[in-house]
């Protein structure tokens, strides 16, 4: 008869997460995912394969949160407002408060870039529909009267995502939050001028 599971994906996973956010992948052993999710190797590897089959695990669920976590405030907030929200989710928690930590699929991208190109390519394809979805919001705002039809919807929304990418770094190496808290409210200031493609 089988041993039932003592643990939940989700518990390994979030314990993965945690791991893989402060030290970055390379520098996360298979032992240290040992400890940290309480697993035998045997379980890890049966149950979520090999370290780099769990960080695509880990990516998606960050991905999947990102989009759940923006999609009520999408519906119901002004563009500044969602704008705000967007880049203030690397410190939606206290952990996200430590220096090391940031957002994982920017993370992905800085630190891998040269090493790893099937994580890299998982990431960059959430960041890249997160981008088309900014771009779709800002459409919508400017139909609902919200944003100036001036404004190109696909420049503000790169113009965006790379100031968040820019955040990203910055909370990994330890940047204070109010630091980062000045530059979001400066970038905001875009959404108020007459267009940024003029």
């Amino acid at each position: 008869m089988a041993r039932p599971q003592k643990y939940t994906q989700a518990q390994v996973v979030d314990s993965a997460s945690r791991l893989f956010k402060t030290q970055g992948y390379r520098a996360t052993s298979i032992d240290q995912l040992l400890q940290a999710t309480k697993l035998s190797r045997s379980s890890l590897y049966s149950g979520f394969g090999n370290k780099e089959a769990l960080y695509l695990t880990v990516i998606d669920q960050v991905a999947n949160q990102s989009a759940c976590l923006f999609f009520d405030v999408m519906q119901s907030s002004s563009p500044e407002a969602f704008i705000r929200a967007f880049f203030r989710s690397y410190f939606a928690d206290n952990s996200a408060h430590e220096p090391g930590i940031g957002c994982l699929l920017v993370n992905t991208v800085v630190e891998l870039a040269d090493t790893e190109p099937e994580l890299v390519k998982h990431a960059m394809k959430y960041l890249i529909l997160v981008e088309q979805s900014l771009t779709a919001y800002f459409k919508q705002a400017q139909q609902a009267g919200q944003l100036n039809d001036q404004h190109d919807p696909t420049a503000l929304a790169k113009f965006f995502m790379h100031i968040k990418k820019g955040l990203m770094v910055s909370v990994r190496h330890g940047t204070p939050l109010d630091e980062l808290s000045d530059v979001i409210e400066t970038s905001l200031s875009i959404l108020k001028a007459p267009s940024i493609t003029e």
